[in-house]
């Protein structure tokens, strides 16, 4: 087929990074030696071109429902120095509410979220460590099929979330923690993080 081609074409194909696809007239794929035997022996053999974007296609391909994700919630909204930082009322009276709300009733995924507006460096670690005893995410018996990691609070040097006792806790260390070599039943899940 491409050989038939004209010039005008193939820069079509490379400007708009652009392919085709062939159809017969009643609108099946010719996508095999086969598929062009078939057309051919109609009385009236009669083909369409149709221009695919090859961006749209690879897109497509990585496109994954999410049905069972486990949401967890990171929300530190009290701090002991108020000085330093300051209180986050939205954090408690808003955010958790939404996100559970959104992710929890809506969607209907599990949603965990830490139980004291104030949590230190040491209860941070606790929770998370809990949370992969509790809800058995090294054997995944929930059959979750995706994780989506939510951290509302202080932060400094873009990536250290600042505890309720002053302490920093590196988001990066959060975030590999659920890599596939820590937690390997996760491999090839999505994992969204979204860091307020």
């Amino acid at each position: 087929i491409y050989c038939c081609l004209s010039l005008q074409y193939f820069q079509k194909i490379k400007q708009e990074n652009l392919t085709f696809e062939i159809f017969d007239i009643n609108d099946n794929i010719i996508d095999s030696d086969e598929a062009v035997k078939q057309s051919f022996m109609m009385k009236e053999p009669s083909f369409k071109m149709l221009w695919r974007s090859l961006q749209q296609s690879i897109i497509n391909e990585k496109h994954k429902i999410i049905k069972n994700a486990l949401v967890v919630m990171i929300g530190i909204s009290e701090y002991i120095d108020n000085t330093k930082y300051q209180n986050l009322s939205n954090v408690k009276d808003e955010d958790i509410k939404n996100f559970k709300e959104l992710f929890g009733q809506e969607l209907n995924y599990e949603f965990v979220c830490n139980q004291s507006p104030q949590t230190t460096k040491k209860d941070l670690q606790s929770f998370l460590d809990k949370l992969v005893a509790n809800y058995d995410l090294h054997d995944n018996t929930h059959k979750y099929d995706g994780l989506i990691m939510i951290i509302c609070g202080h932060g400094e040097n873009e990536n250290m979330l600042i505890t309720s006792d002053g302490e920093s806790l590196s988001i990066d260390e959060i975030r590999a923690s659920f890599n596939c070599d820590k937690i390997k039943s996760f491999k090839d899940f999505p994992k969204i993080f979204i860091i307020d």
